[in-house]
């Protein structure tokens, strides 16, 4: 709503705290949250499906929810880094992340837990729920991963005509659209990247 938004970040190095503030239609605060886990600097996406149900993913696998009154940290299960989280309601929440591999894990009725990757899977930086039975996840090397929210199956789809990292994914109707780029190359030119996949049944 215009008077219930969230937003997050932090530095990510050691110095740093990870930083949580709300807007209230007037202005942004700064709201404090006691971690248990250890040496987490930095939150990297936020997602909700509603005022009492909003989800914060960020460094070494932590994972907030907020009920609407508090937030509270989940087991994750993992320690990478969990880079981005979508859904499509309660029930249907996916998070994304790694560093040295890719993770991913869901969110359902039975409640959070990690799934099964292809061995070798690639950092994964993307995420997006297109429906309540599938998910989209993009990454490095140019990685794209469907995966079937109801079987629990992991697809990679080989056909990316890119080996850049893939940092972004949306779809809209049966268009599938993915951003990134080589901006971790160090030196420029830097190279942006922009592919479109029809994704009609």
């Amino acid at each position: 709503a215009p008077d219930d938004r969230w937003a997050v970040g932090g530095g990510g190095f050691v110095e740093d705290s990870p930083v949580l503030i709300h807007y209230d239609g007037s202005a942004w605060t700064e709201v404090p949250v006691t971690l248990e886990s250890p040496n987490v600097h930095a939150f990297f996406k936020v997602w909700g499906s509603a005022a009492d149900d909003v989800y914060v993913v960020g460094q070494r696998g932590v994972v907030l929810h907020y009920d609407g009154s508090s937030w509270t940290e989940l087991d994750s299960g993992v320690t990478e880094d969990i880079i981005s989280v979508w859904g499509t309601g309660p029930d249907h929440v996916v998070m994304v992340g790694g560093r040295a591999n890719g993770v991913a894990l869901i969110k359902d009725e039975t409640g959070l837990r990690t799934l099964e990757l292809p061995v070798g899977t690639e950092p994964l930086n993307g995420v997006w729920v297109r429906d309540g039975t599938r998910a989209h996840a993009v990454g490095s090397g140019g990685t794209h991963l469907e995966i079937d929210l109801d079987s629990l199956e992991v697809q990679i789809i080989d056909a990316v005509p890119t080996l850049d990292t893939l940092h972004g994914v949306f779809g809209v109707g049966n268009d599938l659209y993915a951003v990134g780029g080589n901006l971790f190359v160090g030196t420029p030119p830097f190279r942006g990247v922009a592919l479109l996949r029809n994704i009609r049944e």
